[in-house]
């Protein structure tokens, strides 16, 4: 999981993010995505950061491509995934394109998820 350095700055965009006025809100959102793709981390990794859990994740995506990450997926139990979820998955592992960031990060956060799941029943 990459350190999250700027605790102080992502504060003050979190709090920003309860202010009455959207404009308001919209920027701090932005700035919040800004300040931690600059760090090399997303909102998942902030999540694992407040919750104090380790998230798999993986660090360069050039090295990982979506297509080897969507196999990987592939090879575990996907049987708890929905129809739709199981089906991008697949889509992914024939893709040869770059996926859209919204799409590496539904990706990441599947794979999280079976990763979890996986050595949640080998406990």
């Amino acid at each position: 999981m990459p350190k999250i350095q700027n605790i102080e700055r992502i504060c003050q965009l979190l709090l920003l993010l309860g202010s009455d006025k959207p404009g308001e809100v919209v920027a701090a959102g932005g700035a919040l995505l800004r300040t931690l793709k600059a760090e090399g981390a997303d909102l998942h990794d902030l999540v694992a950061h407040l919750r104090g859990k380790e998230r798999l994740v993986f660090v360069d995506q050039n090295a990982n491509s979506a297509q080897a990450i969507a196999r990987s997926c592939l090879q575990l139990d996907t049987s708890r995934l929905a129809p739709r979820q199981r089906k991008f998955i697949a889509e992914m592992a024939a893709r040869l394109g770059d996926p859209s960031e919204r799409q590496w990060s539904w990706l990441r956060a599947l794979h999280d998820r079976l990763i979890h799941t996986q050595n949640n029943r080998a406990a």
